[in-house]
């Protein structure tokens, strides 16, 4: 078809509709293609990608996107830290990547001494625990402010009730009480690996 001539005079001139092809989206931009370790923007925040399995990604904020307290006690499900992350935070995430690409998921409540053993919640969006942090380690460098884990440090003795695990600027597990106000939030969650990324 010759550069001048339009669709309109093809038509009455008898002549097919030529095809129009579409821009594919580049697939490169899909999360589940970036490796764990990189870095993506989903709405106004950057992620790092830590893990790909059966077409869901785990991902992490890369800052630290709120200081709260972590609650009255150490018990992760009454928290104002998970309340927080499944209230605010979660209608933010819905706006950046809809609702139905986001994927509930475990939070394994055993206490870093391992009292509480099967204790757990589901949650849409919540933070590392202490052996999610270490399994991931290497994609989290020292970030220079600490911040919320949602593991205690011991589920039975009331000495520790407001004990809870966090990573110190350094990168090194360690403990704080639960109504410390200056502790960072860093949300974490599953995503479908087929969404679209910045």
């Amino acid at each position: 078809m010759n550069e001048s001539t339009n669709i309109y005079d093809l038509l009455m001139d008898g002549g097919d509709i030529p095809d129009i092809a579409e821009v594919p989206r580049e697939d490169g931009r899909k999360l589940g293609n970036h490796e764990p370790g990189d870095i993506v923007t989903l709405g106004n925040r950057q992620y790092i990608v830590l893990e790909h399995k059966d077409g869901i990604t785990a991902v992490i904020a890369k800052e630290i996107v709120h200081y709260m307290a972590f609650g009255r006690d150490a018990d992760y499900v009454n928290s104002e830290v998970r309340k927080w992350l499944n209230r605010e935070f979660y209608k933010e995430l819905i706006d950046a990547v809809g609702k139905e690409n986001i994927v509930s998921h475990i939070v394994d409540l055993t206490a870093d001494d391992g009292t509480g053993e099967g204790k757990c919640v589901s949650d849409f969006v919540s933070i590392l625990t202490a052996p999610r942090y270490r399994k991931y380690r290497r994609f989290l460098p020292a970030y220079g402010q600490w911040w919320w884990t949602a593991t205690r440090v011991n589920c039975d003795n009331s000495s520790y009730a407001r004990h809870v695990c966090c990573v110190r600027s350094s990168g090194v597990l360690c403990w704080r009480d639960s109504d410390h106000v200056g502790g960072g939030v860093r949300p974490f969650c599953f995503l479908k690996s087929s969404i679209f990324v910045d």
